[in-house]
């Protein structure tokens, strides 16, 4: 199965990304852009597992969650991957707080015990807003894009979710395989 971990969002989060969206579309470009119900913080993405290694991951996902209160992180600033290059990835920035670091580096460690590989690439929490398939002047795009902002709106974290994730021709579809409480 195919799946990651994850940080939900809060509706007024997804409202707010959703009339960003609405806006960004107007420009004259190629950009698949994603549902804003399916948007998230990839804390780890992990391929495909079998459903023993999800379960022993479940399990230890409660034991790393035993040890987090609730916390907040604001979302915010606009930008794309890579950075100065032609736009692939446009996102919205998430701020990475102290406790989100540690529960990444936690679910990090969880997964590489269940024989996945580590990240080599620091961790960039952000949400993806849309893939750039095509366009005709990338710096017009930057302007473009970078006229526009997006008030910075905090949001509470108070599960980590393990999603499995079906590829479809018209989009990825996710589901909850655990969905596990922070204390």
């Amino acid at each position: 199965m195919r799946a990651f971990i994850a940080l939900e969002l809060t509706d007024e989060i997804r409202n707010k990304l959703a009339i960003l969206q609405n806006q960004l579309k107007t420009y004259n470009g190629k950009i698949k852009w994603v549902n804003p119900k399916q948007i998230h913080v990839t804390m780890k993405f992990l391929g495909d597992i079998t459903p023993p290694q999800a379960e022993q991951l479940s399990e230890d996902l409660r034991y790393i969650a035993a040890d987090f209160s609730p916390f907040h992180f604001d979302v915010g600033r606009i930008g794309t991957f890579p950075g100065k290059k032609v736009p692939r990835i446009v996102w919205v920035g998430v701020e990475n707080t102290p406790l989100l670091q540690e529960l990444q580096q936690e679910i990090e460690s969880a997964a590489e015990a269940i024989g996945v590989e580590r990240e080599k690439r620091n961790f960039s929490p952000h949400l993806t807003l849309g893939r750039v398939k095509e366009l005709d002047d990338p710096e017009d795009f930057r302007r473009f894009l970078y006229g526009h902002t997006l008030e910075t709106t905090s949001n509470r974290v108070d599960r980590i979710v393990l999603f499995k994730s079906r590829l479809t021709p018209s989009g990825p579809i996710y589901s909850e395989y655990a969905v596990i409480p922070l204390r």
